[in-house]
């Protein structure tokens, strides 16, 4: 297994292919066009490829330094696009690992400046990898978003998304034409799902999140989050032992 960030300029034909192909596999109504029109919106990719060099997995990253609503304050946006990981690797933290290490050397360079994780979950196992892992991060079942971070959100997705983002619900919509969404024989919710509050929650901000509807979030990276990570992933082990 390797894993690597790539520039999107510097990716060959083959792999843009092989990555749509992932992308087709495991959600519907995808556009090879839309795809790789997409990518190269992006400036990086985080890619995870097994031992004979195939992509198994990657993640699109788009970044970008924002001012807040008064033109002030500078914060440093990093947005999640396109993530799929095949599912024989969905145990597999390589590149959760990879991504977390990006923050981590973008917070480090930053120190004196907000660095926030923008995220758009399809799907309530791309939230949990938010939720289970920010000590920072909105919206959440327990309490609303303070007003710098709703605010910061408001700035990001309309910005990006115009009229797609709804402030009030916090979804990214779109035609159903337009829209791809997980298929359905890949995830499906049920009662044990439910009985966890972040997925509960979830579902009831977005609902239609199996027809292509998309939560948007934030989440602030900071070095609490970042001191956390490691000691999480220890624990895991641990408990294996």
């Amino acid at each position: 297994m390797n894993i690597k960030i790539e520039l999107v300029k510097n990716l060959s034909a083959l792999q843009r292919e092989r990555m749509f192909e992932l992308m087709a596999e495991y959600y519907e109504n995808v556009s090879r066009t839309e795809f790789l029109s997409d990518l190269e919106d992006k400036q990086k990719v985080i890619v995870l490829s097994d031992s004979n060099e195939q992509i198994q997995g990657f993640s699109t990253i788009f970044e970008k330094a924002m001012l807040d609503h008064r033109g002030k304050k500078k914060f440093i946006a990093i947005f999640s696009g396109d993530t799929v990981l095949a599912k024989p690797f969905w145990r597999n933290g390589a590149l959760g690992k990879a991504f977390s290490q990006y923050l981590a050397r973008k917070k480090f360079r930053n120190s004196k400046t907000p660095v926030y994780w923008f995220l758009i979950s399809k799907g309530f196992r791309t939230y949990l990898q938010m939720a289970n892992n920010f000590t920072v991060y909105f919206p959440r079942h327990d309490r609303p978003a303070p007003p710098k971070y709703q605010t910061a959100m408001d700035l990001f997705y309309s910005e990006r998304f115009k009229n797609k983002y709804d402030p009030k619900r916090g979804l990214i919509t779109s035609d159903k034409k337009e829209k791809s969404f997980v298929r359905e024989d890949k995830t499906q919710m049920t009662p044990d799902l439910l009985r966890n509050a972040k997925i509960k929650f979830f579902q009831e901000c977005n609902p239609e999140w199996m027809n292509g509807d998309e939560l948007a979030c934030i989440a602030e990276v900071n070095f609490a989050t970042l001191a956390r990570y490691p000691v999480k992933r220890l624990l895991r082990r641990l408990k294996r032992l």
